[in-house]
Formats: C-alpha cells, sequence, structure tokens
C-alpha cells in the first residue's frame, strides 16, 4: 500500500490498481525519467505500455531518400508511426495529399525502408529504488518482473532514482550505440535520442493516416 494511505487491504490487484488510479494521482513515473521523459500515469498497465511502446520498441525503419533539408541518409526511426510521420514531413513534397499520386508515393516510401530489429536486448538489470539491492537476470520475457518490481516501490512511495548508482546496468544499455534509445546530454546527463526516441521533434510530425497504422 502507499505510504500513509489507511485504506484496508484489497482483495486482488484489480481492486488496488481502481484505488490508485482513483485515490493517489499519477505515481507511476516514466523510467526515462532522467532522460527527460515527464509522462506520469495513475495506472500500472498504461505505464508499463508506455514504456514498451515508446521507449522499448526493438523494431526500427531505416529510411533511404536522402533528406531535403539535411541531405542526410539512412536515419533510422523506432516503429512504423515515427517512420511514416518522417516520410509525410520530409518526402512528400508539393504533391496534393489524397491523390492518386501522392497514395501511390507514401505507399513506395513506405516499403522501401529497411525493417531491422535492434541486435541486443538488455540482459542484467538493477533497482532503482534506493536502498533496494534487487537485481534480476532479464530475457525477454522477464521486464515484465523487473517492471513490477519498480512499481512496488512507487506503490509504497519508496524513493526511487532513475538513472541513479543502482540503474546503471539500464543505462549503459540504453545508452549504447546499438540499442541508442537514449545519448549522453551535458557532462553527466542523458536524453532520448531525438531519431531513434521519441521527442519533441517527432512529436511535431502529423499523425500517421489511420490506415497505415
Amino acid at each position: 500500500p502507499l505510504a500513509h494511505c489507511t485504506h484496508p487491504e484489497f482483495k486482488d490487484r484489480s481492486d488496488l490498481d481502481k484505488h490508485i488510479e482513483a485515490e493517489h494521482g499519477n505515481i507511476y513515473i516514466c523510467i526515462f525519467e532522467f532522460a527527460g521523459c515527464r509522462s506520469t500515469f495513475s495506472n500500472k498497465d498504461v505505464w508499463k505500455k508506455h514504456v514498451a511502446s515508446e521507449h522499448l520498441l526493438h523494431d526500427y525503419y531505416v529510411c533511404n531518400e536522402l533528406h531535403p533539408a539535411t541531405q542526410d541518409q539512412s536515419m533510422a526511426f523506432r516503429g512504423k508511426d515515427l517512420y511514416t510521420r518522417h516520410v509525410l514531413s520530409a518526402h512528400m513534397g508539393a504533391i496534393p495529399p489524397d491523390t492518386p499520386e501522392w497514395a501511390s508515393r507514401l505507399q513506395r516510401l513506405l516499403l522501401s525502408a529497411s525493417k531491422e530489429k535492434l541486435p541486443q536486448r538488455v540482459r542484467e538489470l538493477g533497482c532503482p529504488g534506493k536502498r533496494c539491492d534487487h537485481w534480476r537476470l532479464l530475457g525477454y520475457h522477464l521486464w515484465d518482473h523487473h517492471m513490477d518490481h519498480i512499481a512496488r516501490h512507487l506503490e509504497a512511495s519508496q524513493p526511487v532514482h532513475f538513472g541513479g548508482p543502482g540503474d546503471q546496468s539500464f543505462v549503459k544499455w540504453a545508452s549504447d550505440p546499438n540499442v541508442g534509445i537514449i545519448r549522453p546530454s551535458g557532462k553527466s546527463g542523458y536524453e532520448l535520442n531525438p531519431v531513434l526516441g521519441l521527442d519533441s521533434e517527432s512529436e511535431r510530425w502529423p499523425p500517421a493516416p489511420s490506415g497505415l497504422q
């Protein structure tokens, strides 16, 4: 239970989740808070989905077109939605939208992207909870257990330092150039990678058409 909460014990996890959402607000902090993500959640499942879908996507799309402004090529985007937004923003030119020519060019660009997978997955994680020496060796399907462990700290109002001393195995993995979720920023900080990660720049791109999700 959350610290200072006087509610009696709950019969199951579902009742606890409903109580937290209704009474205690956004206690679930994004684990990439140390890299600039300010998202918080009142529902644990939504929190976990955010981390998985916004930051930990293992598929990425490589654009093989020259960027008209920067002349960059082989820019990589985390997930189909981000890549589609990039195409709509950078490569559709002056073609009128919703015309056969526009649809044909969009489809060609979507099909021309190289779909790749991140070459490694995190194998070992410490706990970002202060004064917690919990360690867990991970396979792909055990990520949920790590998130559930962090959630218990947050639900108990225990101090958690994302990106701190207990979180360095995760920081090292996420900042590895072959993974590229975050990158160094300043003397000792990190930020979300502006190409492979979701950031303010990518959020300004137009949303992907509903039929292309």
